[in-house]
């Protein structure tokens, strides 16, 4: 170190330079030296700062090897805690290396994402990841605006969110392009598949006929299947091994452990609700993905079947029954 930085550290008492640098431009004890130029001078850039003190020190030497053993002992996730995080390890293993106040946030941005239909996997913890860099960034310049009366100058953090958001605007288009191309795989030969599926209907209705019979409430007629496609039923024994045929399609199962399509979307197709399925799910001894908000889930179909309600036409009553129970005027 240089004798003038050294006269300049020894303005410091000893007890005020743990854990800190000193500012060689106002001699200050701070944590960071980039914080501090951002806070306290904003119009000195950092590489102007390193120019003029080549030696300095830009953030203890404490500090640095603190970061270093925490960023060692973050760098790996459990097998539970893969599982249970909406993006799997990638995004277990980011949220691990932020800032804990950041974490909840990432999340919910990583939760928004899958919720738009993309893919999950690391390139949706990628994209939730550069969004908490640019918040991060954010929340700096507005900080530096409030210690500078409102005036903001161009900086480091400036140049670092300009770069942030050219990144996400990227990140994101990927992934409208992954979602696309997702769909047209699955709608590839459409016609093909719906010729399979219904000669799959006939042999199974024909296989069928007289099962699952019932009189209907209202009308007295007998219903049978397919009162819902063939697909819509799936074998099960019970506790004493008699077989049932209770409301459950793999299918439609698959697209939802994938977040191809909510769960309350297959409980919809199904006549069913999200709780019916999770007891059905319960009994054929398939795995529950933690991830599912069965409360969400019940609002969501809620919604829709009072959409469905509003949308049906209402029941017409002729004008002559309207004076009189058998059509005649009231007398």
């Amino acid at each position: 170190m240089e004798s003038g930085e050294r006269a300049i550290e020894e303005l410091l008492p000893a007890s005020e330079r743990i854990g800190l640098v000193v500012c060689l431009i106002c001699t200050k004890g701070v944590p960071s030296i980039p914080a501090h130029l951002e806070a306290e001078h904003p119009t000195i850039r950092l590489e102007e700062y390193q120019g003029r003190f080549p030696t300095a020190l830009l953030e203890p030497e404490i500090a640095r090897e603190e970061r270093k053993a925490r960023r060692a002992r973050r760098i790996t996730v459990t097998e539970a805690e893969a599982a249970a995080h909406p993006c799997g390890a990638d995004g277990a293993i980011l949220e691990k290396n932020i800032a804990k106040e950041e974490r909840g946030q990432f999340r919910r941005d990583c939760e928004d994402l899958l919720r738009r239909g993309y893919p999950p996997g690391y390139e949706v913890a990628s994209v939730a990841h550069t969004m908490t860099l640019a918040r991060r960034a954010r929340l700096q310049i507005e900080l530096v605006r409030d210690e500078t009366d409102g005036e903001v100058y161009q900086s480091q953090t400036t140049d670092l969110l300009a770069g942030l958001e050219v990144k996400l605007e990227k990140g994101l288009r990927n992934l409208e392009a992954a979602r696309s191309l997702r769909m047209k795989e699955a709608t590839e030969d459409p016609l093909a598949a719906l010729e399979a599926e219904m000669a799959q209907a006939e042999d199974w209705v024909r296989a069928h006929i007289g099962e699952f019979s019932e009189r209907c409430p209202e009308c007295g007629v007998i219903l049978t299947p397919p009162a819902l496609p063939h697909w819509a039923y799936e074998k099960v024994n019970n506790d004493q091994g008699v077989p049932y045929w209770p409301v459950w399609s793999a299918e439609l199962w698959k697209l939802v452990c994938n977040r191809t399509i909510p769960l309350w979307v297959m409980a919809y197709t199904l006549r069913t609700s999200p709780e019916g399925l999770r007891f059905t799910a319960r009994r054929k001894r398939t795995d529950w993905p933690t991830w599912i908000e069965l409360e969400w889930e019940e609002q969501q179909l809620r919604t829709r079947l009072l959409a469905d309600d509003k949308s049906a036409p209402a029941f017409a009553v002729d004008p002559a029954r309207k004076e009189g129970s058998n059509g005649t005027p009231d007398r």
